[in-house]
């Protein structure tokens, strides 16, 4: 997942999360994995979307989940 950004107005109101749930659902029917590149002050908003640290390949987090299509 790359660039992923709210307004700094419009967070803390569960938008992103919205947004998120939405991208990932619809990739996970695709793909066993999601790996993203967090910054630090983001870590605890993918962590809660199930997200785990993995600091391998470039990346900072990944999403495992076995193919649902």
């Amino acid at each position: 997942m790359r660039r992923f950004y709210v307004r700094s107005a419009f967070r803390r109101a569960g938008i992103g999360h919205v947004i998120a749930e939405a991208l990932l659902q619809n990739a996970l029917k695709y793909v066993d994995i999601v790996t993203l590149n967090a910054e630090p002050a983001s870590f605890r908003f993918w962590e809660s979307l199930g997200f785990v640290p993995d600091q391998q390949a470039g990346h900072s987090h990944v999403l495992r989940i076995g193919r649902q299509c």
